[in-house]
């Protein structure tokens, strides 16, 4: 139960880059509401709920990608035999983040934890698949590994794949040092460390 004012309501909804708050005010039931404040404040939370949220940008494309770059390479690192609660911990963490990063370029919301696999496979046959045969536990390590290398390809596809381990990045220009000094960017600051 929430017992919020309707402008804190309204800064929540319009704010709420995780859909958390949304979920709550769509979908949940006002038990309490005298003043009848509350029906503008759902319509507004079921707009932005159907909106989804924002599309990744182009620019932010990297970071998906080199995140599960790098979950690939600590779970081929990582010694299932020796290690096995670090190798499930490594896995769960991978296919969790691909679930999110998939439900992101979706413009889906996140969806709770508890209903992530069913709901992915209602919406990405495909995706939710792998996922589930990933996490399965009665199937041999060998292939939940393949299964999720395979999703990983599979998500990340329509950003440009995973991640190589040798990539560069087209930077945007740094201004020249000599101009004069604007307030809105950050001065060049020399450090010297001594002991």
């Amino acid at each position: 139960m929430f017992i919020h004012p309707p402008i804190h309501v309204y800064h929540l909804l319009t704010s709420d880059p995780n859909g958390i708050h949304l979920r709550c005010y769509t979908f949940g039931r006002v038990i309490y509401d005298p003043n009848n404040l509350f029906p503008p404040l759902q319509r507004i939370a079921k707009i932005r709920w159907e909106t989804g949220p924002p599309v990744l940008e182009a620019k932010d494309y990297w970071r998906p990608r080199y995140e599960i770059a790098d979950l690939l390479r600590d779970l081929e690192d990582c010694d299932f035999v020796n290690d096995e609660a670090t190798a499930h911990f490594l896995l769960v963490k991978l296919v969790e983040r691909l679930i999110r990063i998939q439900e992101r370029l979706c413009q889906r919301w996140p969806e709770k934890l508890k209903r992530c696999c069913q709901s992915w496979e209602t919406w990405d046959p495909v995706g939710g698949r792998l996922a589930k045969r990933a996490l399965n536990s009665n199937v041999k390590w060998i292939e939940r590994i393949r299964c999720s290398k395979e999703l990983a390809k599979y998500v990340l596809a329509p950003i440009g794949g995973i991640m190589p381990i040798e990539w560069t990045m087209d930077w945007e220009e740094i201004p020249d040092g000599d101009l004069p000094y604007d307030p809105l960017i950050l001065p060049k600051i020399e450090v010297f460390i001594t002991q």
